[in-house]
This record gives C-alpha cells, sequence and structure tokens, in this order.
C-alpha cells in the first residue's frame, strides 16, 4: 500500500501542466522544431507584427532539407510571409533548416500557433496586447513564509499556516492562522490579516485579494456591524467606489489533499512557475522524498526551465532526458546545469548521446526580463541562445533574440516597438546565417498613425508608412524597400441580439529599389453569432486584389470559421478550419473533449490539411485522469499507430 502511495505520489509531482488543450500540445516525430517570435508581446493593432522564426532539424541535429513543408496556423490573428496574403493557416517550405513569417492581429488575447512538419508538432503562444498598452514595470513575484508552507497539486493551491507571511513587492500581508493562494484563479484569501505597504496599513478579519487587478476586499468588525473595506493595492488607502467579488470570497478551500510538497518557502512567479526551497513530498502525512534545494514547478505556458519536463522513453528503447539541477534561484535570477540525452519519438527530444547545458535567467524590478543558454556540451554542434525584453524610453519594449543552434548557424532578431503622442514607432532587425547557406538581414522602420474619427458613425481611419533594406539571397547588394498603408474601419454592425459584423477595408502600395512594386487592396468581414450562452460561432471572409511585377493582377479569396461549444462541465467541442478559396488549400481542425466525472475525461482530435496538393490527416483518441490542474493521459494516433502515454511533460511511448 505504502509503495502505491508513493508511486502515485511522485507521478502527481512530476507531471508538468497540461497544455490548455491536448491538440495543441507538442510532440516530436522525424523532425525536432523550435519556434521563436521576437517579440512574443505585440500590440493587437493588425499591423505590428511578431516575427516568428521556426527551426526544423532532423534528429541527428542536421538542419531539415531545403523544401521541407511546415504548415503553421492560428487561434487568434493571421499569419503573412509579408505585409500581404494574410492567412489564418500558411504552408511554407525550409531554406537553409528555417523558416520566418509574421504573425499580426486586431483582436487582443493570446494566440495559440501551432507548427506541424508531417507528424513532429511544436506550439508556441504570443500575446496581443490591447493597443496603447505600454510596457510597465510590474511586479509578479509572491514570496510566502510561515510555520508551516505547502503546495497542493491536486487543489493547485499554495498555503501558509500559523504566523504566515507573503511579500509582493512593497506590500505585505501577514496572518496569524492561514493564508490561501489560488494559483489558477490568480486570488489570496487570509484569516485575521493585516496589511502594510511603507507606512500605512489596513487590518481586519479576513481579507480576498485580486492578484492580477492588485486590489482586495477586508471584512472587518465595525461599530455596530461587520463592515467590508474596498483598496487599492498601491495606495493601500479604503476606496469608496466597490467593485463585484465572488460569493464565497471570504471562505478558504476546506478540502483535503492526500498529498502535500511542504517547503521552507515558497515563491510564486504569477502565471510562470512556483519555487519550493528545501521541499519534499508529504502523503497522508508521512515524508515521501526530498527534494534538492530548489524544486521548480512550471505552470501552463511557461517555456522557462523547471522540474515539470524532463523525461521521455520511446518504443525503440532511447531515453530523452532534461534535467535541471539548480544552483540558483533567487527573485532576480535562476542558475541551473541540465543533463540531457535525445530520443527519437519521443514526446520532445534533446541531442542525440548524453550532453550537458547551462541556462541562467534573469529579470529587474524595471521590467526587464531574459536568459541566457548553452546546451549540447561538449558534442560538436552545442548550440547556445540569449532572449531579452526590457521596458525603453518609458513608452516602450525591446526585445532581443539571438541564437546559435549549433554554434555554426547565427539568427538573430530585434525589435522595438514605442508609442508616442500620435501612433506607434516600431523598428525591427533581422540577421539569418545558417551553415552552409547564404546569409539575409534586413532593417526597416515604420510609423502607424493612431484611429481618427469619421464624423460620428464609429468609423475610423489611419495610415501608416515604412522603410528599410533587405539584403536577399544571391543578390548582390541590399534593396532598400518602402510602403505605405491606410485602413478604414467601420466598426460593429449589429444584426439582432446576438449577431456582429466587423467590416474593416485597407490599401497597402510596396515597392523597392530592385524595381518590385505592388498594390493590394483588402477587405476583411467577419460575422459572430451566439447560440446561447454555450455555443458561439465566427465566420471570417477576407478578398485580397493585387496588383505588381511578381503576382501580376490576381485576386486571393480566403474564408474561415470558428466552433466552440460546452454544456457545463461535461463536455467541450471546438473547430476551426480555414479555405484558401484561390489555390483551393484546406486545414481543418476539430476536437471534443467528454469529462465521465470530475476525474476522467474521453477526447477525439482530427487534423486535416490539404497544401499544393500535400495531404495529411490523423485522428487522435485519448483517455486521461486529472490529478488537480494537471492530466496523464494515454493516447492513440491513427496516422503514425503510436500509443504514449503523456505525463505532462513527460512522455513514454
Amino acid at each position: 500500500m505504502r509503495a502505491t502511495w508513493i508511486a502515485s505520489t511522485l507521478l502527481a509531482v512530476l507531471t508538468g501542466p497540461l497544455a490548455t488543450a491536448l491538440a495543441q500540445s507538442a510532440r516530436s516525430g522525424a523532425y525536432r522544431i523550435a519556434v521563436t517570435a521576437t517579440p512574443q508581446h505585440v500590440p493587437a493593432d493588425g499591423q505590428t507584427a511578431a516575427r516568428l522564426r521556426i527551426d526544423v532539424r532532423a534528429q541527428d541535429g542536421s538542419a531539415a532539407p531545403d523544401g521541407t513543408q511546415v504548415v503553421v496556423r492560428t487561434d487568434l490573428g493571421q499569419l503573412s510571409l509579408g505585409t500581404t496574403g494574410q492567412q489564418t493557416s500558411l504552408s511554407v517550405t525550409t531554406s537553409g533548416g528555417f523558416v520566418a513569417l509574421y504573425a499580426t492581429s486586431f483582436t487582443p488575447g493570446t494566440a495559440t500557433i501551432t507548427v506541424q512538419v508531417f507528424d513532429s508538432r511544436a506550439v508556441y503562444y504570443v500575446d496581443f496586447l490591447p493597443e496603447g498598452e505600454r510596457s510597465q514595470p510590474d511586479q509578479r513575484i509572491l514570496d510566502i513564509s510561515g510555520n508551516w508552507v505547502g503546495y497542493s497539486p491536486s487543489l493547485n493551491i499554495i498555503e501558509a499556516r500559523d504566523q504566515a507571511q507573503v511579500r509582493l513587492g512593497r506590500t505585505v500581508v501577514e496572518a496569524e492562522s492561514l493564508v490561501q493562494i489560488d494559483v489558477g484563479a490568480l486570488t489570496l484569501k487570509a484569516q485575521k490579516v493585516a496589511i502594510r505597504r511603507g507606512d500605512k496599513s489596513l487590518q481586519g478579519e479576513d481579507l480576498f485579494y485580486d492578484l492580477g487587478t492588485r486590489r482586495g476586499v477586508l471584512r472587518r468588525f465595525g461599530e455596530d456591524k461587520v463592515e467590508r473595506v474596498f483598496f487599492d493595492a498601491l495606495g493601500l488607502e479604503p476606496v469608496e467606489r466597490e467593485w463585484e467579488i465572488p460569493e464565497n470570497a471570504f471562505q478558504v478551500d476546506r478540502r483535503e489533499s492526500d498529498m502535500w510538497l511542504l517547503a521552507r518557502t515558497i515563491s510564486f512567479f504569477l502565471r510562470e512557475k512556483i519555487v519550493l526551497r528545501k521541499g519534499s513530498i508529504w502523503s497522508q502525512g508521512q515524508k515521501i522524498f526530498s527534494f534538492p534545494p530548489y524544486w521548480i514547478v512550471g505552470l501552463p505556458g511557461y517555456t522557462g526551465v523547471s522540474n515539470s519536463q524532463a523525461l521521455g522513453i520511446s518504443s525503440s528503447g532511447g531515453v530523452a532526458l532534461d534535467f535541471p539541477f539548480f544552483y540558483r534561484v533567487t527573485n532576480t535570477s535562476t542558475g541551473s546545469v541540465k543533463v540531457q540525452n535525445g530520443a527519437s519519438s519521443s514526446t520532445f527530444t534533446t541531442r542525440s548521446g548524453w550532453s550537458l547545458g547551462l541556462e541562467e535567467e534573469y529579470r529587474t524590478l524595471g521590467g526587464t526580463e531574459g536568459s541566457v543558454e548553452i546546451a549540447g556540451l561538449p558534442h560538436d554542434d552545442w548550440g547556445a541562445s540569449w532572449t531579452d525584453s526590457r521596458p525603453l524610453f518609458g513608452t516602450g519594449l525591446a526585445s532581443t533574440n539571438i541564437s546559435m543552434p549549433d554554434h555554426r548557424s547565427l539568427f538573430a532578431d530585434w525589435n522595438l516597438f514605442d508609442y508616442r503622442a500620435k501612433g506607434r514607432l516600431n523598428v525591427r532587425a533581422y540577421y539569418n546565417s545558417p551553415v552552409d547557406f547564404e546569409t539575409t538581414y534586413g532593417l526597416s522602420g515604420d510609423w502607424l498613425g493612431d484611429p481618427r474619427p469619421i464624423g460620428s458613425h464609429n468609423l475610423h481611419y489611419r495610415f501608416g508608412v515604412s522603410l528599410g533594406g533587405v539584403q536577399y539571397a544571391g543578390v548582390a547588394s541590399p534593396v532598400l524597400a518602402s510602403e505605405g498603408y491606410a485602413e478604414l474601419s467601420l466598426g460593429s454592425r449589429t444584426i439582432g441580439d446576438r449577431t456582429r459584423l466587423y467590416p474593416t477595408f485597407s490599401n497597402t502600395y510596396s515597392w523597392d529599389s530592385g524595381g518590385f512594386s505592388r498594390y493590394s487592396a483588402r477587405g476583411d468581414l467577419r460575422l459572430t453569432h451566439e447560440f446561447g450562452r454555450t455555443c458561439s460561432a465566427s465566420l471570417d471572409y477576407g478578398t485580397e486584389w493585387r496588383r505588381g511585377d511578381v503576382v501580376g493582377e490576381s485576386t486571393l479569396q480566403t474564408l474561415g470559421l470558428d466552433l466552440r461549444a460546452y454544456h457545463g462541465s461535461r463536455w467541450f467541442a471546438y473547430a476551426n478550419a480555414t479555405l484558401d478559396i484561390t489555390r483551393d488549400n484546406l486545414y481543418s481542425f476539430a476536437s471534443f473533449d467528454y469529462y465521465l466525472n470530475r476525474d476522467w475525461r474521453c477526447g477525439l482530435r482530427n487534423t486535416y490539411y490539404d497544401f499544393d496538393e500535400t495531404t495529411y490527416k490523423d485522428l487522435e483518441l485519448s483517455l486521461g485522469r486529472a490529478f488537480g490542474s494537471r492530466e496523464i493521459s494515454l493516447q492513440y494516433s491513427t496516422n503514425t499507430g503510436d500509443v504514449w502515454i503523456s505525463l505532462g511533460g513527460f512522455g513514454f511511448q
């Protein structure tokens, strides 16, 4: 019995958080795929783009042959190879082992970018921010201490008892009895509490604090009744304006957990990771296992180094290992040495054979963050990379990504977007020099003015202009390029109570010193409809007329469908399809999840695409068992015939 508890406990701990959807989880087959976006946080203005660089390599580390097909899809916004021809799915081919494309969006939110190369799949996320949102220093780290501190993976709750204390920047929460932090909901609850910030303080019996909005509510005894005090954390002063809070705002979670990860202290990096110092696993009141001095649990969407994604075993007997030993973890830096080994057809892969890696992450209270990584030592194809993001000029954000995947190829991207009084400035530079392939590079700057109203009918227009230079492969000298952009937005139109139309028109004129010129006129129409509260659909139609030296005179038409439906917590369905009417290319994806009960889920995933006479189809079946916010699932692919177990970041095939 004790052995069973130990096994189940270790599985629950070592299971990394599941991605938002099983179909969007990474899967590696014949190729390894690495995706980077510069920048990763982009204004949702429809013009500012994240440059996606997709590196495709065979399992032995060599670059994919030129002409290897790469299919890319996004569930938010559009993709393009330049400034025209936007679509939600694209088929491109590699040159020098990589491809580059651009992602834009008019709608704020997080886009899930899915990249597929035959049976290999990778996922990346790009955040499209509300237009005008600036880069501001944001304290996102909670330091939790007390006489008893633990994290329950099944409840997804961090709890501190007996003289508990939580620090969030300059704000300190002290509780005599209990503090509970809901990792998923990003809320903090405390009992018999005092809040301090500098020389200001508030006290009460109960606290509900929203970590996302940085505001809270205290419940305390007044002169003749129990009163609620609403406050903003920055000023830590009561405010008259009240806001809606959950009905159970002051009720702590009383559910029992069979397993806790106890630690001397815990740091919670919001939406990123949980750091346990001097941690250990306890099950049913008994100590099962002691962690190394630092143990990091990665949360969904976190791409940094953690102990959550470490192991894979293939059906051929190979072992894939990427296990970090952390020698330093603070709120401003993280250092680790990683033991790595590659295996084909596993959930993820590193280089073939055993190797060592080194990674250093850093961040500052001013908003700068980044990482430096060296991998594959001491092999001949060792690689290195550096990513960095930092506020600039007070209103801008600069992003840098430099990668040497085999220390012979060199890729570099740099981007700056900065909001000014009447518009947005964007400067971009890139350098691509893959081994045994010609070097290309470019530098451009563009200006996009703020939307300006036309009359009082919700009409807006805006202008943009860009200027830059590009060094193409096979061209003797750089080419100067310029572009003008104009957009007309008609706002939204309501049809009935549940249907809305969003029409947009744009014109683009491009030319360069090599004699190239092109004019594009594009119209987009989005129709959304809600079928009650649990079902919605959107239909997107885009048409683009182009005339230029390369494309001649042509028309590109695309059609997209997005359908979402659910029934309480019992089932969830999602379908997405994009059709290139002009080229007769089709990409479709559908998923259906049915929850047998709170813990068990069965699901179907269907992927089909037909690009340039290349057809791919796959039906995946899965059966999953939940452990809090994590899941262990058994999966089967009809395309490959593989059966594998997915343990979060772990994988067994």
